[in-house]
């Protein structure tokens, strides 16, 4: 089994370094057909993995808990799969297939691996994987910084988020919660701080009001999930001190960012959001939102500026769910938030679960803002750490009850 972990390890690092390669696809002609291929490749590694898991009896050992979320999630994901055929006029080709190797198929791949990397048989592994995603998100991060077009007129239109930089700053994204929350937790693994801090800069730059909200959002809630005491009050300083000094040194920048937080929201009726979600409401049956419309089945909206080609995913993740899954998917996402709320009451006893405690409120809190499928491994470093915690809150329960007896 040893040897099955190593080689699971190996072929999960060989998908990452995949979609990796992925990012640079509009770089050249080249690598954009190289990724085309890796596309494909990823998708047979992700289900090779995945089904050689399930053979090899990894489900057993993940626990009770654990167990009840992947088959509810199978339910769900094997439903999104066959709703397109049931209920739409859907034939799937050639040109169907390559949509959905990079997108929608890719998602659901990557929304099952982390079931099988969260056992402490395979923690090891579990903690090279993110270690070194957080070296690598790191090092794209400060790559970024130095690349991206830094003048006022190419942030105030947004020209960079067509870049590479762009592009980098989304390994960001999908790290610096986790690192972040083990850096203010232990009070080491400074790369947590390193990535939020680039996390702030980058948004500014890019002029996401996503990724602003997001870093106070996390640590809002590592400070709330945490006792006062000396070592927090010196961090709020520090951070204070940081925000104030990021934002003196941005400020004509800051204020083009504030603009988009509150000068364009004016009238919420023309929100760019709000009108997505305007649009896909005026264009779906009552019945479609109860099937949803599955996965790679794709609505047409006149709000993207593409009436022959569909919006892959709603911007909006509460939105997104119901797009993709209907009301299975939305259960689902119910049941796995009180999975998740139900670790509050033993955060105290164990640092991971507070971890996949506070990063599952954070993303759960997300879906009102954000939260749509994505081509990159999102769902995966949002779901390891969050299963991680469940699994050890099963494992604690499991052991006081063993010693009651």
């Amino acid at each position: 089994m040893d040897k099955f972990y190593k080689d699971s390890y190996k072929i999960l690092i060989a998908i990452l370094l995949l979609v990796l390669l992925f990012l640079f696809r509009f770089e050249s002609p080249i690598i954009d057909k190289i990724s085309n291929y890796g596309s494909v490749i990823i998708l047979i590694l992700g289900i090779f993995l995945i089904v050689s898991s399930i053979r090899l009896g990894i489900v057993s050992r993940l626990g009770k808990e654990v167990q009840q979320i992947m088959t509810f999630w199978f339910i769900t994901a094997g439903w999104m799969l066959i709703v397109p055929i049931i209920f739409f006029n859907y034939k799937f080709n050639a040109e169907v297939f390559y949509q959905g190797m990079f997108h929608d198929y890719r998602y659901i791949v990557f929304s099952i691996l982390p079931f099988f990397f969260i056992t402490n048989d395979i923690q090891v592994y579990y903690e090279k994987i993110l270690k070194y995603s957080s070296w690598v998100a790191l090092f794209f991060g400060i790559i970024a910084i130095i690349i991206v077009d830094k003048s006022f007129s190419s942030v105030a239109s947004r020209d960079s988020t067509t870049s590479l930089s762009y592009f980098y700053w989304w390994l960001v994204t999908m790290l610096f919660p986790y690192w972040f929350l083990r850096f203010y937790y232990l009070g080491k693994d400074k790369v947590g701080l390193f990535l939020l801090l680039i996390n702030v800069v980058l948004s500014i730059f890019f002029l996401k009001r996503s990724g602003f909200l997001n870093t106070l959002l996390i640590m809002a809630l590592a400070f709330i999930t945490s006792k006062f005491n000396f070592r927090s009050l010196v961090f709020i300083i520090i951070s204070l001190v940081g925000f104030l000094g990021i934002i003196y040194f941005y400020l004509d920048l800051f204020e083009l960012l504030l603009f988009r937080f509150f000068g364009e929201v004016d009238d919420l009726e023309d929100w760019d959001r709000n009108l997505e979600i305007k649009e896909f409401f005026d264009n779906v049956k009552n019945f479609e939102l109860f099937t949803g419309f599955g996965v790679n089945n794709y609505l047409n909206m006149l709000y993207v500026g593409q009436t022959e080609e569909g919006v892959n995913s709603l911007h909006i993740g509460i939105y997104n769910i119901v797009y993709k899954g209907g009301l299975l998917y939305s259960i689902f996402m119910i049941y796995l938030a009180v999975k998740i709320l139900s670790l509050f009451k033993y955060i105290s006893q164990n640092i991971e679960i507070k971890i996949a405690f506070v990063i599952g409120v954070y993303s759960m809190i997300g879906l009102f803002y954000e939260g749509g499928w994505s081509y990159l491994p999102s769902v995966f470093f949002i779901m390891l750490p969050i299963f991680r915690g469940i699994y050890l809150k099963d494992k604690l329960l499991n052991e006081k009850n063993y010693k009651r007896k």
